[in-house]
């Protein structure tokens, strides 16, 4: 099938553009009229693609989850009318397949507020975990790296290889073994990139500061295992990066590498980089599809015992 990606943008675009001619473009009667027929006959090329991710059983999310409502519309209007999908935009029945298409920007609110309430609930949970564990050592030692896929590749990647390898790494994780031994905490946030789409993971783990000192040696090493993990599509951005983290030290917001309990300072800056994993204004990066009961987001869990190290 066409990639599930590109059929998932494609068809929110077309939902995007529909609302947007209808409600605010404004041109002659007979030109906006042309625009909305185009929309029409998008909408049909796109249907074959649709069914195919529907037969995939994967969970379709607002706004793609809307467009099996046009399926019954144009199937009913090619029984009655004698017509192909491809001829349904020039027919004089058109405006039926723009009523069922077109999303209100009141629906687009309410799913933008349903995110926003869910990541800001993920980020209460988010700051108390990391408050706890970073109380855990007298010294942690704070990492992060982003886990995306190769530019030739990312757009072909599907949520099922996706899920797939995130699964591993947590494995991995959860079992504490190679470089992740001495990890006392940890954070991820999956996300799919704005309008060019590709899957990407950030991750946010915390050492035992008593043992390690050198962020950017854990990130390569992650990087690396990664790389295996996807069979070579996997690369990654190490925020350990000099370049990169110049100018948060000179700022004073740097929150990488090496935390000392009671550096209330230090305290806030992770507490910020632990933020970004769950901003609500990032609407554009959620997932349109999903595989059941899958997480986007998830940490460690927080410890009963207040016992300090």
């Amino acid at each position: 099938m066409t990639n599930e990606i590109v059929s998932v943008m494609a068809i929110e675009q077309l939902q995007q553009d529909v609302a947007r001619i209808h409600d605010h473009v404004t041109c002659a009667k007979w030109k906006k009229t042309e625009l909305l027929r185009d929309c029409v006959l998008r909408c049909c090329e796109l249907i074959p693609a649709f069914l195919e991710l529907k037969a995939l059983g994967l969970q379709l999310q607002f706004p793609v989850s809307n467009f099996r409502k046009v399926l019954p519309v144009i199937h009913s209007l090619c029984q009655l009318h004698q017509l192909s999908p491809s001829e349904v935009h020039s027919s004089p029945y058109w405006f039926d397949v723009i009523k069922v298409l077109y999303i209100g920007q009141w629906e687009w609110e309410l799913d933008r507020k349903a995110f926003y309430a869910q990541e800001f609930n993920n980020r209460l949970s988010m700051e108390a975990y990391l408050k706890e564990a970073l109380q855990r050592y007298c010294k942690s030692l704070i990492v992060r790296v982003d886990l995306k896929y190769e530019q030739a590749v990312r757009d072909s990647i599907s949520i099922a290889e996706i899920h797939l390898h995130l699964s591993k790494l947590l494995k991995r994780i959860s079992d504490r073994d190679t470089c992740f031994k001495d990890l006392i905490g940890y954070a991820w946030a999956l996300e799919q990139g704005g309008k060019c789409g590709g899957y990407h993971v950030h991750l946010l783990l915390i050492y035992n500061g008593n043992k390690h000192q050198n962020g950017w040696y854990f990130a390569d090493q992650v990087s690396q295992l990664w790389r295996k993990i996807t069979g070579a599509k996997g690369c990654h951005f190490n925020l350990h990066d000099k370049e990169y983290r110049k100018s948060f030290i000179a700022n004073g917001v740097d929150g990488l590498d090496k935390l000392v309990r009671g550096d209330e300072s230090k305290l806030q800056n992770v507490l910020r980089i632990g933020r970004y994993l769950t901003d609500p204004t990032k609407y554009d990066q959620r997932l349109r599809i999903k595989k059941k009961r899958m997480k986007t987001f998830d940490h460690g869990q927080r410890r009963l015992s207040n016992e300090l190290c």
